[in-house]
């Protein structure tokens, strides 16, 4: 059966628009058309992904992006209250409802630290995951880099002295 998944660079996209109430009502990516950003019932932002899928009749959305709600008791919620910009990806069922927590993916402050792979293209993931790696290292290497290539400078302690 088919199925539509959200590439992990629109669901980056996706959350920032939800976290940023100065955004727009709606965002536009090229998988999946404008999108409406809406508030729920109880106060959070969020987006109902709604996409045709050839040859697949399907009522309702196939995920919800949604901002993290800071009334709960999560950690996820106490780090929200303290300013961190948390919006879960949530996979939808067939009447539209969202299924249980363990399929659920998250965007923290613009990085996708939990990957949902009933709601995120897998192959779009890898990549991105690859590349945090790659970029990982560099940022590693790049003190011993620097290091390596400074020399300490010899009158640093008459500079101090004479100040």
């Amino acid at each position: 059966m088919a199925t539509f998944k959200l590439a992990v660079d629109d669901a980056l996209a996706i959350a920032a628009a939800i976290s940023d109430p100065s955004e727009p009502d709606e965002v536009t990516r090229k998988s999946t058309g404008t999108l409406k950003i809406i508030v729920s019932k109880n106060g959070c932002r969020r987006v109902d992904v709604v996409k045709d899928v050839p040859g697949v009749k399907r009522e309702h959305a196939w995920m919800k992006l949604m901002a993290q709600n800071v009334k709960k008791s999560s950690g996820p919620a106490m780090r929200a209250r303290a300013g961190a910009k948390i919006v879960h990806i949530l996979p939808l069922d067939g009447r539209g409802k969202h299924t249980p927590g363990p399929g659920w993916g998250m965007v923290e402050d613009g990085v996708l630290v939990k990957n949902s792979t009933a709601a995120v293209d897998q192959k779009s993931f890898n990549a991105y995951k690859k590349a945090r790696k790659r970029a990982a290292a560099d940022d590693a290497a790049s003190p011993a880099k620097k290091a390596k290539t400074e020399e300490p400078s010899s009158d640093a302690s008459s500079d101090a002295s004479s100040a």
